[in-house]
């Protein structure tokens, strides 16, 4: 739809953007259509394009399968960050080795421990940073100052290229929420 497209092409430019359509628009339909648009490009220019969605526990399989669906690419998910299933992950991605999926995972991660230091062996001892863009759906989760999700944004944040808030809430009930 020709809407969608504007709001592909506003994310594009923007690079740091809350998209706030509302709920069955075709938010995830637009991230798709920017990931594929981003993963041209960054081919181009010899480098590789890697995103990381967190959404809710409930849509995390929803979200990872709607995006392969429409760029055609392998995403994984990381559906909680419970300790076995953060060990399951470290075993199957080792940090040294170079990240060659996208991911979806839950907002949960941005408060995992063993996610964050993956990320951060990664960064440090790996292959660099692992992810170039964060997608935040649901994103009035980021709302408060002080919760454990927010810092926790707070020390990823810098180390992505772009970052996608998407939401549905409307912003008149609780506009101060994206003032955080």
């Amino acid at each position: 739809r020709s809407y969608q497209t504007l709001g592909v092409a506003f994310m594009y430019f923007a690079k740091k953007c809350i998209l706030g359509d509302s709920v069955g628009t075709g938010k995830t339909v637009e991230t798709a259509g920017l990931m594929n648009y981003l993963k041209v490009e960054y081919e181009s220019q010899g480098k590789n394009l890697r995103y990381l969605v967190l959404t809710s526990k409930n849509l995390a399989y929803q979200f990872r399968n709607e995006m392969v669906k429409f760029t055609g690419e392998f995403v994984d998910v990381l559906p909680d960050g419970n300790k076995k299933t953060i060990e399951r992950f470290y075993k199957r991605y080792p940090y040294e080795d170079r990240v060659r999926f996208d991911l979806v995972g839950t907002h949960a991660l941005f408060t995992t421990a063993g996610f964050i230091q993956w990320l951060e062996l990664c960064r440090t001892k790996g292959e660099g940073f692992p992810y170039n863009v964060l997608i935040v759906d649901e994103s009035s989760v980021l709302g408060g100052n002080a919760t454990q999700i927010v810092q926790g944004y707070k020390a990823l944040s810098k180390y992505f290229e772009r970052i996608i808030f998407l939401n549905a809430t409307p912003f008149e009930t609780q506009l101060e929420i994206f003032y955080n």
